[in-house]
């Protein structure tokens, strides 16, 4: 565990993107220091149900939902699997479109720019708002969103300055 984590049993949280890379390490530093946790994966559910396995051995809860978080429909269904089903203490807007590799590298600029909006920022705004209202009629909680530390730089090239665009806005909301 974590020495620089509190001990959180007893708290849910919900990581999107956590079916791999950065969000992954989250959700399971997160059931290390004794948080439930609901794995979130954009279409891989059987990544989701890994990460969630890996974290039941820590003797914590989980929950898997799989939702497309570029749309209304998507965000809807992580909310209704997750507020109002129990308490949730902790939420983690970390989900982000990989433009860079597969099939979206060949999507044109704007097809890109598009995808990276409705999901680093649309999503985050929208999540954090309903996962907001929620705490504030509960017990309170805390929600984090995922950056980049080059946002106020930006990189050369379409990638950084969509990045740059996008977790730019995530900072400023």
């Amino acid at each position: 565990m974590s020495d620089n984590l509190q001990q959180l049993g007893g708290h849910w949280a919900v990581v999107t993107g956590s079916s791999r890379g950065i969000g992954r390490a989250i959700a399971l530093e997160l059931a290390a220091a004794g948080a439930n946790v609901t794995i979130h994966a954009g279409s891989r559910g059987d990544l989701a149900a890994e990460v969630a396995a890996e974290a039941t051995q820590m003797g914590v809860a989980t929950a898997c939902v799989v939702s497309d978080l570029s749309t209304a429909h998507g965000r809807d269904a992580l909310l209704a699997a997750t507020i109002g089903v129990r308490p949730i203490s902790i939420w983690v807007n970390n989900a982000g479109v990989d433009v860079l590799t597969g099939p979206a590298a060949d999507w044109s600029f704007a097809e890109k720019l598009q995808a990276l909006w409705a999901v680093d920022v649309e999503a985050t705004i929208m999540l954090s708002r309903a996962a907001g209202t929620a705490m504030r009629n509960a017990d309170g909680g805390v929600i984090l969103n995922m950056s980049w530390d080059q946002a106020e730089a930006g990189m050369a090239g379409d990638s950084g300055e969509m990045f740059a665009a996008v977790k730019g806005a995530v900072a400023a909301f």
